[in-house]
């Protein structure tokens, strides 16, 4: 419900991601969220702009500063002008928060199974969530844990 409600904020949000983005919130393709739940991989910045997850794909050295334009041109423009923007694209875009809400309880579901538990404490282990190898390559992780069952 967080990217609902801040999908719902009557200011433009601005994401800049330096590192990994790894799907949440995106809206998928049939093809391409079976693709990208199921196989548990992660994608780098190109692939994810060509499939519309992110809206562009920059250097690093050009990241600021693209942020930076582009968050003083939206807030050159008049608020008003800028809300009824986002209502508009939200009205035609955004999921019921009802279907939001069916996919949080699935989600909390799936966590609650004993397999689950056993994948994220061996994540965990190896450091989940935290810098370094395993947040920077989670596919190649959890492939790993998969190829260490019998």
């Amino acid at each position: 419900m967080f990217l609902h409600r801040l999908a719902d904020v009557p200011v433009i949000t601005i994401a800049k991601v330096r590192g990994r983005a790894r799907g949440g919130g995106n809206e998928l393709g049939r093809a391409r969220a079976i693709e990208a739940i199921a196989g548990a991989d992660d994608f780098d910045a190109v692939l994810a702009e060509r499939y519309g997850w992110i809206n562009r794909a920059l250097p690093d050295a050009e990241l600021d500063d693209f942020v930076d334009r582009l968050a003083r041109r939206i807030a050159g423009f008049p608020p008003e002008g800028v809300r009824a923007a986002k209502r508009a694209i939200n009205d035609l875009t955004l999921a019921d928060p009802a279907h939001v809400r069916s996919d949080a309880a699935t989600f909390q579901g799936l966590i609650a199974l004993p397999e689950t538990r056993e994948r994220l404490e061996y994540l965990a282990d190896r450091g989940l969530q935290k810098p370094g190898e395993v947040e920077h390559d989670l596919g190649k992780a959890v492939a790993e844990f998969r190829h260490r069952r019998p």
